[in-house]
Order: C-alpha cells, then structure tokens, then sequence
C-alpha cells in the first residue's frame, strides 16, 4: 500500500501538463506518463517494450546525452555532477513521432539523486527526466494535428501583434474557429484588463528576443477560486535568425500548484511533529507545552479555534488550554459537556475513537451540546482522544466556526497523532508531578515528625505543624485542633494564614467545623470540597459574606484518630473552586496519623506536668523528710528541661 508522499508523486506524475519519463542507466525507459505518449503519439507499451530506449526516440540518433549519463555514478543531468534540484539543462531535441512527424521540443535532463527536502514542483518534480513541447528555430509547428490533440493552449502572433495560429485547445478557450480568429490582436480576444497583461509580455518577447514566463490567476466560474495559468512566450526566428513573431503556449497548472501545497502543509506537518516529540522530550512543562501545541495546531490545520479539555465527571470537561482567532468567542476556562452525539459516542472516546463533524447544523444534538455548539458558534469540528494509559484524561478538539469544513484524511491523521502525542506529555508530566509530591509529601512528614520527636509540648507542635502544612499546600488558611471526645467539638485550636492574609475570627473557624463539618466527627471519609457554597446546611448569608471576605472558597478536612477514637481535626483551606488532588488526600492521611501521635503524646506530658505539680505540692508540705527531697530532686530536673525530651538537643528556641 502506498504512503501519502507516493501517491502524491503518482497523482503529479499522471495529471502534469508535462511530458515526462524515467530512464534506467542504459538509457531505457523505465516510465512514461500519459502527456508523453500523447506528445509522440505512441502507447506505454509501445514506448517501453517496443521503442526500448530514449536514443530510439531521437531522430538524429543522438547519443550525447547517453554518454553522460554513463560518466556519472549516478543517472544524472548533463552536469558532470548531479545537478541541484530544480536547475534546469535544456536540450533542443526533435523526437521521432508515430507516423514519422518530428516534434521539436527543449528537453530537461535531471538527475535521479537523493529524495528532495521540498521540491519545487515546478521545476522538476523532484529529479526526474521531463520534457515540454516549445518551439525552437523555425517557422514550422511541426504536425499540427498532434499540436491540436495537446491539452496546452498554443498560439501564433506576428510583429503586429495580429494572431496567425491556434491550437484546437486555445481556440475552444476563446469560443472561435480558427478562420474567425485569425488576425485579431489580445484587446480583440481578451478583457481589458487581461488583453492589456498579455501585450506587456509579447512586447518583452519581441523587444528582447528571449522566452518569457509568467504565471497568472483567473477567477474559475464564479466560485471565488481561481485557474493558475502558466504562460511561456517564446520568440519566432527565420533562417537568418530574425524575429518573425512570437509563439505563445500555457496550460492550466492548478493541480500541480495545489499539490505543491499538499507536499509543503506535509513537510510544515512532519517538521511540526518532530517538534512537539523533541519538546516532550526535553520538557517535563506540561502547561509550556499544552501553551505552545494549541497555537501551532491551529497554525497548521488553519482552523479558528484549538482546545485542549480535561475530562470531569458526569461527562463534563473543562477548557483547559485555547488558541482562538478573532473575532470567535474564547472558551478557555469554562465547562463544556464532552457528550455530543450520544451516549455511544462519548463512550467511545474513552477507547480513543474520533469525532468528526463536517457540518454541525446538519447533525441531532443532544441539548446541552446543541447550545455550546450555538454559543460558541461551531461549524465543523475534529475531536481526538487524550488517552493516559486507559483513561480518558481529555479531549483535544479543533473547530471551524466562519463555516463548514470537509476534513481531508492527513488532517485527521494529524490530529490523531497530536493527540497521541500530547497524551504522551501529560502522562510524562504526571509521573514527574506524582515523583514530586511524594518527595515535598515525605519532607513534610519528616518535618512534621522532627517536631513530635523534639517537643512533648502541644503549643510547640500544632503551631509548627500548621504552618509547614499551610507551606506544602500553598494554601489560604490551615488550622489543627483538638477535640472534645465526647461532645465531637473543637477544644482548642491553632491556625497558619499567610503573612499577607487576615485570620479569621475563631469564633468563625469554630463554627464552620462543629455545625458545618460536623460530620468528620463520625465519620472515615475525608471531606473535599471545591466550593463551600454546596455546605450542608447551607451557609447563613453573614458566613457567605465572611467567607468571600477571607477568600475561603475550598476545604479538605479530616478528622485526626488515635486508636479509633477522635482526638482532633485538620482542615485546609484554599480559594473557591480549587480542585483537590488524589495526592493531596493521601497527603492530609498521612498528616493526620502523626499529628494524632503527637496530640497523644501531648495529653500525656500534660497530665505529667500536673502530677508534678501536684508532687512539688507534697515536698513543700514536707520538704524535710528525705524520701520527699529524692523526689524533689526528680521535679526539678524534670522542670528544668522544660519540655524536651531528655536526651535530645531541642531545635526550636
């Protein structure tokens, strides 16, 4: 099966204007498309297994050419080295046709090298061996019924500038027979406008002496899409070399221009791909990359606007990354449902299936999708797959919205491999992050244990505590507490906000977690919340207002246990909408677990300090008894250390 590359080549190969040919180093004909057999009039066949060979074609029998292509390792032009792509070497060669007409035409020779980075299609078509029919020396067309039976418009002016000859093709283009157009000059056969272009080129002919090209656009019926002609003027010589006139042929070059197009939007795509997997590779940036993919991906498919969405529940998603092109409606940042045909269809995507819609009118929406379609005024649309192993992390979606589109089958491919691709950077980027979080996880644990380690004090510990949690969470406010164990409300509690932030007023704090998140208390689960709004029971309008104040809008909170019993309660607070993670609930777990330790320890060194108060309560009533001065003694070792443990260099003043 052919690539695309191949069967563009075959598609410029059969559909060119141009007479071309392959040779073997022997000189044989390897190919001939189908310009070349009309030109000489003889089928494939014929040409290859028959004629054989290029010198057979030659009416001279000339072999010139053949011994240079000979001298070179390679088949080549007639450079001693294989010329550079798109240099030309003409040949002035006369072919020997069916019938035993002589056809002069310029012949290029070019060197089948190594592949082109970028052809130039024009010129060459990539090294091969191609030939055109022009006019050379003489003030014969050779046979013209093979020149009517050409698809090119070829013509005849004389010094007045006054037409002589036509080719059947050149004649339809004009709408007259060759009788009514004889004589008539451009402003007779043409518009204004191009009469006046086609004059300038044939005075630069007849002026200079020398061939002339040029290339010009007409408008095709009506449509807004235009022919791309190519004219090539050459001028005509009588035996004593005077100029007699001028010849004139062009030919319609749109398909080789548009296939010029294909090859170039091809080579622009494979060097954008080896890009994005370079940047991959080199980057661990999720967003840099997400940033830069979504801007060159509209670049190159020339659509209006490229999202890329993360997936949330209820087949919903969240516009994630934009490149939109004015004036169309930005969505970045906003919930959009990711169900568009039906139920079928989402569930396809999660098994990496495309969505592609050619005309969004003329497709049943569900409701929901009908009115994102209509807001945000979707044409057309090409939905990819962002599978991370096999889950469905997001959707990478490209949108026409000025008007319907035909996706063409590279724009498709293109889409899926980008996807492929960014799929491969979110999921290398996750490792990276969940690598990260487990290494700032473990530091805050360790943190966190240096305090229970150096400190028997809870005024120490929970102060401390709150503040490297507040630092790891980059959060808004944090606060740890201890609990009534019987009442299932807070005792006290400290609290961290950062230096720019105002705390709030306890009284607040207090009532949040002994009405509001009273459920913690009696329960396993971890409370996360996005949006303290969606509170059970609602929040009264005096706490609304207090928490928009304090920017609180998010919370994860747990309830701290030591050995099943409920001793405490950490919350974290941050701004409204703030998603958390998987890693921030294994995070605030683990942090409850030791600060349950902590709180343990705690209680127990209180209730220690009180028995030796009690105790240096007994030695001052009988201080002189020598039993009580051992214990004395005790006391005030254990006084004098304060709260560290013995043994330990306490680090915190």
């Amino acid at each position: 099966m052919m690539g695309s590359q191949e069967q563009l080549f075959e598609m410029i190969f059969e559909h060119t204007p141009l007479g071309m040919f392959t040779l073997d180093r022997r000189g044989y004909f390897l190919r001939v498309n189908r310009q070349f057999c009309a030109m000489v009039g003889y089928s494939r066949g014929d040409i290859i297994d028959r004629i054989g060979s290029y010198q057979n074609l030659i009416v001279d029998g000339n072999n010139e050419d053949l011994q240079e292509l000979h001298e070179l390792q390679d088949v080549t032009g007639l450079a001693q080295e294989p010329p550079p792509l798109g240099t030309n070497n003409k040949l002035i060669r006369h072919l020997r046709c069916q019938g035993g007409q002589e056809l002069a035409v310029h012949l290029t020779l070019m060197g089948l090298g190594q592949a082109p980075q970028e052809p130039n299609i024009n010129d060459g078509l990539g090294d091969l061996i191609w030939g055109i029919i022009e006019h050379h020396g003489t003030d014969d067309l050779g046979d013209q019924t093979l020149a009517d039976n050409l698809p090119q418009y070829i013509y005849r002016l004389d010094l007045e500038g006054k037409l002589t000859y036509g080719n059947r093709a050149f004649l339809d283009s004009i709408g007259l027979n060759l009788t009514t157009a004889m004589g008539k000059t451009y402003a007779e056969l043409y518009p204004p406008a191009i009469a006046d272009r086609y004059q300038t080129l044939y005075r630069q002919t007849i002026e200079q002496g020398e061939p002339k090209e040029t290339v010009e656009a007409y408008p095709r019926n009506g449509d807004g899409d235009y022919h791309q002609m190519k004219l090539t003027n050459i001028p005509l010589k009588n035996e004593q070399q005077q100029i007699i006139g001028m010849q004139g042929i062009f030919w319609d070059i749109s398909k080789i221009k548009q296939t010029e197009k294909i090859l170039r939007q091809q080579l622009k795509r494979e060097i954008f791909l080896s890009g994005i997997t370079e940047r991959i590779r080199k980057s661990l940036n999720l967003e840099e990359i997400l940033t830069t993919s979504v801007g060159d991906i509209r670049e190159i498919l020339e659509v209006d606007r490229v999202i890329i969405c993360s997936a949330l529940p209820e087949n919903l998603g969240i516009c994630h990354q934009e490149s939109v092109k004015p004036p169309w409606p930005s969505m970045k940042g906003q919930t959009l449902p990711l169900t568009n045909l039906d139920d079928g269809q989402n569930q396809s995507y999660h098994h990496g299936q495309m969505g592609i819609v050619e005309d969004t009118t003329a497709t049943a929406w569900p409701l929901d999708y009908a009115a994102f379609v209509e807001e945000y005024q979707i044409k057309a649309e090409m939905t990819a797959s962002h599978l991370v192993g096999d889950k469905l992390w997001g959707l990478l979606m490209a949108h026409q919205c000025g008007q319907t589109r035909s996706w063409h089958p590279f724009e498709i491919d293109l889409l899926q491999q980008l996807a492929t691709q960014t799929a491969i950077a979110i999921h290398q980027s996750q490792l990276y992050e969940t690598t990260k979080q487990q290494a700032q996880r473990e530091k805050l644990l360790n943190e966190v244990i240096e305090s229970i380690r150096h400190s028997l004090s809870l005024h120490k510990i929970l102060p401390r505590a709150a503040q490297a949690i507040l630092n790891a969470f980059s959060a808004k406010l944090t606060l740890v507490g201890i609990c009534d164990c019987k009442q299932k409300t807070l005792q006290t509690f400290v609290t961290a906000v950062p230096p720019t932030q105002q705390d709030m007023p306890n009284e607040v704090l207090a009532t949040i977690h002994d009405f509001y998140l009273k459920d913690i208390y009696t329960s396993d689960q971890i409370l996360a919340l996005s949006n303290l709004q969606e509170l059970n029971p609602p929040p009264s309008p005096e706490l609304r207002a207090q928490l928009h104040q304090y920017e609180l809008g998010s919370v994860l909170a747990i309830a701290i246990k030591f050995e099943s019993e409920v001793c405490g309660v950490l919350s974290i607070y941050h701004h409204d909408g703030y998603r958390w993670s998987e890693n921030d609930e294994i995070l605030i777990k683990e942090l409850a677990n030791q600060l349950a330790v902590a709180i343990q320890q705690g209680q127990l060194y209180a209730q220690l300090q009180e028995a030796n108060a009690e105790l240096k309560k007994q030695v001052s009533l009988d201080g002189r008894n020598p039993r009580w001065q051992i214990v004395g003694v005790l006391i005030n070792f254990l006084t004098r250390n304060g709260d560290d443990v013995p043994g330990k260099n306490n680090p915190y003043p």
